[in-house]
């Protein structure tokens, strides 16, 4: 599921560029595809290390809800918001499902699970 997430982000960073361009409210002069040649507020370094800790804190609290089953359910800010979902390997909460979409009711998330097994194995 996260990975589609990420693909979800990638098409909305390369289309939405896209359609400003062509519809006159932005020009880059780039396309996205030229993305990586640009020069950025830093370099690619800091970039790299600054996204490898925010995805590295990402994955340790997935994996230690492997490791120990429901240990990231109470979120470290938070600590009065508990996690509705007991899907092990989905934080969930604030950071992981901001808006909080469908995942009030338990069987709503195990429909779409069920229904994501069946589409794609």
């Amino acid at each position: 599921m996260m990975h589609g997430w990420w693909a979800m982000l990638a098409a909305a960073g390369i289309l939405i560029p896209d359609l400003l361009v062509r519809c006159g409210f932005i020009n880059t002069g780039y396309l996205w595809f030229d993305a990586g040649s640009r020069e950025y507020f830093v370099d690619p370094w800091t970039l790299f290390v600054l996204q490898m800790a925010l995805v590295g804190w990402a994955e340790s609290r997935r994996c230690a809800d492997f490791l120990r089953r429901s240990c990231v359910d109470i979120e470290p800010c938070f600590a009065n918001r508990k996690n509705p979902v007991l899907d092990i390997g989905y934080p969930g909460g604030v950071w992981f499902d901001w808006p909080n979409w469908g995942w009030h009711e338990p069987s709503i998330s195990k429909r779409i699970q069920a229904a994501r097994v069946r589409e794609h194995g």
